[in-house]
């Protein structure tokens, strides 16, 4: 078993007010912890116990307790989840119990504040977010097990994974921190964050350099010889809000090691996994029984496999908008409906292997919920798509 050994330097600087850290859970009463609300299984504000999935939240203090140093490290230690690297794509295949083993992510759908995260080409290459995102923004995690397909679309076959990222509480803050571990583990960031009254922005940088611990192995062929898992990357996240208004961007580069097809050593290469994404939000309130979330979401991911003497040079694309309004109200005091409609444009290229495709995905889902005892709810979903 190897020795890690870590260092990190942390640097902050704040001005405003301190805000009590009320939401720590190791703090709360049994009732408190009772009344902890989540917003991921029914894309609105409910009570934990009656959220209509199978639920855990991984808090902020629990992450800070842990000391993990990106979202991989954090989805390992969650409880009938299993989050690996392959041969071909490094820290993105994600399992769930009856859900599929394979180097993609295609069956768990990832979100950000509620909002899709997915390339349409494979379904779902995560390295960046779970090498990338930084933790020091997320406020908790809500993981649901089982399908969320009729709420959230394609991906949310056996799972969805909702990072939920902190909103400043302070009229402005800054920081910068540096980790350095064994096998060349270097790691940078720097953020700053503000707030009004009607205000909130964050926002995060940092890179990652790694040399990585040295693999060695006989392939398939039965020839020997080894690497090391080397990775290089850099991202930046900003979210911000103005009274309704939301906007959300991640930029991100990550170079990896790759063997194509068979695990042989004549196959090694690198990937270089580019990311482009953006959403931005309206929040609408008519009274307070009915609102409405309008989202334009825009999804760009862009692979590329570089030359060596027996693996070519491969270039992948895939990217599409997705505009979304949903509708949430009170029925009654005992039912609730939560409704929307969705038009996802996607499309991409595999240029040097042939091919382009795209397509327009049209699709309406609600869901209701009836409360007719104390501890008992009846939960009814439906969703009509359609393909052009």
């Amino acid at each position: 078993m190897q020795r890690r050994s870590s260092l990190i330097l942390l640097v902050a600087c704040a001005a405003g007010q301190a805000h009590s850290q009320s939401n720590d859970l190791f703090s709360l009463s049994l009732a408190e912890l009772m009344n902890i609300e989540v917003v991921t299984a029914s894309k609105k504000k409910e009570n934990y116990l009656d959220a209509p999935s199978v639920i855990t939240v991984i808090s902020s203090q629990e992450i800070e307790a842990f000391g993990a140093r990106h979202i991989k490290d954090i989805l390992q230690r969650a409880t009938n989840l299993f989050l690996f690297d392959s041969g071909t794509f490094m820290a993105t295949g994600v399992s769930m119990p009856a859900g599929a083993t394979q180097h993609l992510n295609n069956h768990v759908l990832y979100l950000i504040n509620g909002r899709p995260m997915r390339e349409s080409q494979n379904g779902g290459v995560h390295t960046d977010i779970n090498l990338l995102l930084p933790v020091e923004l997320i406020e908790r995690i809500e993981i649901i097990r089982g399908p969320g397909s009729v709420l959230y679309g394609s991906n949310a076959f056996s799972g969805t994974i909702n990072f939920i990222t902190r909103k400043s509480n302070e009229s402005y803050v800054a920081s910068a921190a540096t980790q350095i571990e064994s096998n060349g583990y270097r790691k940078l960031g720097a953020g700053f964050g503000a707030s009004s009254e009607n205000s909130n922005i964050n926002v995060y940088a940092n890179t990652l350099d790694e040399s990585g611990q040295k693999l060695s192995v006989v392939d398939e062929r039965m020839t020997s010889d080894s690497r090391a898992q080397n990775l290089q990357g850099d991202s930046i996240f900003i979210d911000a809000q103005y009274h309704g208004l939301k906007l959300m961007v991640m930029s991100s580069e990550i170079t990896t090691p790759i063997f194509s097809g068979a695990f042989v050593w004549q196959n090694d290469s690198d990937i270089k996994t580019q990311r482009r994404y953006f959403d931005l939000g309206y929040d609408l309130s008519f009274n307070d029984n009915w609102s409405a979330s309008i989202n334009l979401t825009y999804n760009k991911s862009q692979r590329f496999i570089y030359a060596t003497d027996t693996v070519r040079e491969s270039e992948f694309l895939s990217d599409g908008y997705l505009y979304e309004a949903t509708v949430f109200g009170e029925i009654s005091e005992s039912l609730n409906l939560v409704s929307g409609f969705v038009i996802d444009h996607v499309q991409g290229d595999l240029y040097g292997r042939g091919g382009k495709y795209k397509t327009i995905r049209k699709s309406a889902y609600a869901q209701i919920d009836y409360q007719f005892l104390e501890s008992s709810k009846l939960i009814g979903k439906r969703a009509i798509k359609q393909c052009a």
